[in-house]
């Protein structure tokens, strides 16, 4: 017997999929979904779902908008996405390093001007030169400490000195 049309054709390739979260509020696969704040949007590139806890609960209680993105192959259409006010860069993960992250984001005009800090335990002279010529803003040394992050962010978006000691 000969084959009808419909099977003789190719599968269709699966429709796209839309998300229903308004847009820069999606969260990312495997991620906490970002807190609702007035503050700015800040994003945290990072595979590591235990400095990302410690990130989230800083950002958001200094009055910020928050998303992990654990995976930095994503990293690019979501922060297009998400637009940020400033990234959060994590320097060793799978697949990607933070140097590669960092230099193909600054590839993109929308982001040429965004504060991106690169979130290391290699704090050494070399780490911190790499960074500045791939596009980094800065570097927070880990462990990720309330106050270092409040630092950062009033340096860089202009929120209120930290006070007291965290």
């Amino acid at each position: 017997l000969p084959l009808s049309s419909e099977e003789n054709r190719p599968p269709r390739p699966p429709s796209p999929v839309r998300s229903s979260f308004p847009p820069g509020t999606a969260p990312a696969t495997n991620a906490p979904a970002p807190r609702s704040a007035t503050g700015p949007q800040i994003v945290y590139i990072d595979d590591s779902p235990a400095d990302s806890r410690s990130m989230s609960e800083i950002v958001a209680g200094l009055g910020c908008g928050y998303t992990n993105i654990p995976n930095p192959i994503q990293a690019l259409p979501m922060l297009l996405e998400i637009k940020p006010a400033l990234i959060f860069l994590d320097l060793v993960m799978p697949v990607a390093n933070g140097y590669e992250v960092c230099a193909q984001i600054r590839r993109i005009s929308a982001f040429k001007q965004t504060p991106i800090i690169i979130v290391t335990s290699n704090d050494g002279i070399a780490d911190r030169v790499r960074a500045r010529l791939v596009g980094a803003s800065g570097f927070l040394g880990k462990p990720i400490r309330a106050q270092k992050v409040a630092k950062v962010l009033s340096k860089h978006l202009q929120l209120p000195k930290p006070s007291g000691r965290a």
